[in-house]
């Protein structure tokens, strides 16, 4: 218990300069935190693995976000436009579409070498794998939530599984 605050204390530090110059609400502030947590479990971080771990997930994470920003700012600026596009047009959108996946998929090997240097691959694996599992847990609760506010009980899960 006392190794977990620890941790958590560590991650905190790290996150708040990003907290505080987030533009945040309050649920994605409490949704970001139980995150952390979780990923901080799941990876099994001792308090130095913590301090060096997060300042590279930071980065790395608003590398992610300033892209799906601009994929997501693309498609939608292209989304209702589609049924007027033409052949060409069309391709030039899916091969745009696709470039971002493709500069996606780079930005997260680079920062596999980048954890790496920090962190031992075990680690590292499980970071991905559990950034995976989160979102999936995070899905599986809206899911929830819809079917609660429209009078179906699907149960329970407000954490994710440890």
């Amino acid at each position: 218990m006392k190794r977990f605050l620890l941790i958590l204390m560590a991650v905190c530090l790290y996150l708040l300069p990003v907290k505080l110059t987030a533009q945040a609400t309050g649920r994605s502030e409490k949704m970001e935190a139980i995150k952390t947590a979780y990923l901080t479990r799941k990876m099994d971080l001792t308090p130095a693995e913590a301090q060096v771990f997060w300042p590279v997930y930071n980065d790395f994470m608003g590398k992610m976000e300033t892209l799906r920003k601009s994929k997501n700012q693309y498609a939608h600026d292209n989304w209702i436009n589609l049924d007027q596009m033409n052949d060409a047009e069309l391709d030039r959108f899916m091969a745009k579409m696709f470039d971002y996946e493709s500069q996606e998929a780079a930005i997260k090997e680079n920062y596999y070498h980048e954890f790496r240097k920090v962190l031992p691959a075990a680690k590292v694996v499980r970071y991905f794998k559990a950034e995976q599992d989160f979102k999936l847990w995070v899905v599986k609760q809206a899911r929830q939530r819809r079917q609660q506010q429209s009078g179906g009980n699907m149960g329970h899960g407000n954490k994710p599984s440890r």
